[in-house]
């Protein structure tokens, strides 16, 4: 269950926006104002911050601008005497002001170095130290920071912007926990933003383009308004986009790789398409390879690309129907015979047929049901047993997005997939209550549509239009890297799994389509 906050109310607040006079600032003042705030910009451009005030005066509020050096603490301070006298105590502050250079480190300017450091970080511990004091004493206040995404991980040519931003981070957080532990959590409220690059100027614009041409701008409007809904939730942390924080921390918290050197790997339908390529990517490690497919003739022919490879040991096809636990079985054996002892088994065999539940054909539906789901069952009921008794093996399961969401015309394909998702998500926790959770892992991987063959070209240019659909390659790589690090669920793009659990909990309160059809 997904529970929101109610917004609070903030008619006649007085929020000082500092860094207001242009940009994210003065768009942020306006956006308080329409709210009924009161607000104080602080700027040393005074003559767009009185622009911007007299903007906010022309919409029937109450504004002020104010020339002040925000990284001068005596600045900051004569500001809240100022304020007090012509608006009131403040309520909300804003420590938005910043300044961002795009050069190297060894190339900056001494002095301009220095600069953005007072204005990005001290700015902020000035303003906080002059205007919490009086928060304090009133019991209530709210202290937001906008930060970036620059605070979450470094960034090409941002050096010093980066670390002024990983500094404002740490100075959020340690405020947090500072009021929470002083008894004040429940009534000053703290709030950091991370957003991605925003169209402020042409400047960053070029920048953004150049090192990450893929990654649109945000729109200010977007920024805005998700930095207010999270101050009127009393949120502690908004990334824009809001899936990035848990992207950057997945990042980091990765664990370190296992050696593959010597393994043997069974990989079902491994003759073509994904399949193909998951086998390639894990001999580039040295592993044995075993094949199991039905296309014994592509199977051999992938068995000889694999053993082109220097890195490669071993690889051998078995001609396998493996919706079979017989042929499951008798494949072990040959395997064990061949290769050795089976340490890694991915279930990638799958079946799509593309109509609709009232006119697939009874026996396409078993088929399907069987390939993609029992098989899954049957080779981890056969070889789940030997990893039991060595201590040691790791399952792999490929479900698909359809197996977090329902797709369109794929009734019996995605009702496939999410069986596989709760036969894997099961089988994780039987392993963990029965002491094998630190020696057998499971890795379930939910990918998008795959450029495997024609008809899925033709289903996602009919029904997903404007998403991109991915490599066999690409997700193959992304595969055998997360197994290494021991991941239990891994989706491709790797936000997905939120946005599976969010449509599902939304679509039905609101009729919402989960896909754009």
């Amino acid at each position: 269950m997904i529970c929101c906050k109610k917004r609070k109310d903030l008619t006649d607040k007085i929020v000082l926006v500092t860094g207001g006079a242009n940009g994210l600032g003065k768009e942020l003042a306006l956006k308080f104002a329409q709210l009924g705030c009161t607000i104080a910009i602080a700027d040393l451009d005074i003559e767009n911050a009185e622009k911007t005030m007299n903007e906010i005066v022309t919409q029937g509020s109450v504004a002020r601008a104010y020339k002040v050096d925000v990284s001068q603490l005596v600045d900051i301070e004569n500001l809240k005497l100022q304020i007090e006298q012509d608006l009131g105590i403040v309520d909300i502050v804003i420590n938005n002001a910043a300044i961002l250079y795009t050069k190297s480190i060894e190339t900056e300017d001494p002095k301009e170095l220095e600069k953005i450091i007072n204005v990005n970080i001290m700015s902020v511990i000035w303003t906080t130290r002059v205007f919490l004091g009086e928060m304090k004493r009133r019991k209530t206040g709210h202290i937001v920071t906008i930060c970036s995404m620059a605070g979450l991980v470094g960034s090409r040519h941002l050096h010093s912007y980066s670390t002024t931003k990983f500094a404002v981070r740490g100075f959020m957080d340690a405020l947090y926990l500072k009021l929470n532990g002083e008894g004040y959590g429940n009534c000053i409220k703290t709030t950091t933003v991370f957003p991605w690059f925003i169209n402020t100027n042409e400047n960053i614009e070029k920048y953004a383009t150049k090192m990450y041409k893929y990654c649109d701008v945000l729109k200010m409007e977007d920024v805005v308004k998700k930095v207010v809904d999270g101050v009127r939730r009393n949120k502690r942390i908004v990334t824009i986009p809001g899936y990035y924080y848990l992207f950057v921390l997945k990042m980091f918290c990765c664990k370190r790789r296992k050696d593959l050197t010597d393994k043997v790997v069974l990989v079902t339908g491994g003759a073509n398409g994904l399949g193909k390529a998951i086998a390639l990517r894990f001999a580039e490690f040295g592993c044995k390879i075993a094949i199991a497919d039905l296309d014994t003739e592509n199977a051999e022919k992938t068995v000889k690309e694999i053993l082109t490879r220097a890195t490669c040991i071993a690889a051998n096809a078995y001609k396998v129907d493996v919706s079979s636990l017989e042929e499951i079985e008798n494949l072990k054996q040959d395997i064990e015979k061949d290769l050795g002892i089976v340490d890694i088994v991915v279930n990638n065999a799958g079946m799509l047929h593309t109509k609709s539940i009232e006119k697939e054909d009874p026996k396409i539906l078993e088929k399907i049901i069987q390939v993609n789901l029992m098989s899954v069952i049957w080779t981890t009921r056969v070889f789940l047993g030997e990893m039991k008794r060595r201590k040691s093996g790791h399952i792999i399961s490929i479900s698909s997005t359809a197996g977090l969401v329902g797709s369109p015309n794929l009734h019996s394909y995605s009702t496939t997939k999410f069986a596989v998702r709760g036969f894997m998500d099961s089988l994780f926790i039987e392993l963990n209550q029965e002491g094998y959770g630190i020696d057998i892992r499971t890795t379930t991987v939910y990918p998008w549509f795959i450029n495997t063959n024609d008809s899925i070209k033709k289903y996602t240019n009919k029904y997903f239009k404007y998403c991109v659909v991915y490599e066999a390659k690409d997700v193959a790589n992304r595969i055998v890297s997360g197994m290494r690090c021991n991941e239990r669920v891994i989706t491709i793009p790797g936000f997905f799994y939120l946005f599976g659990y969010v449509i599902e909990c939304y679509q039905y309160q609101f009729n919402l389509r989960p896909y754009p059809i």
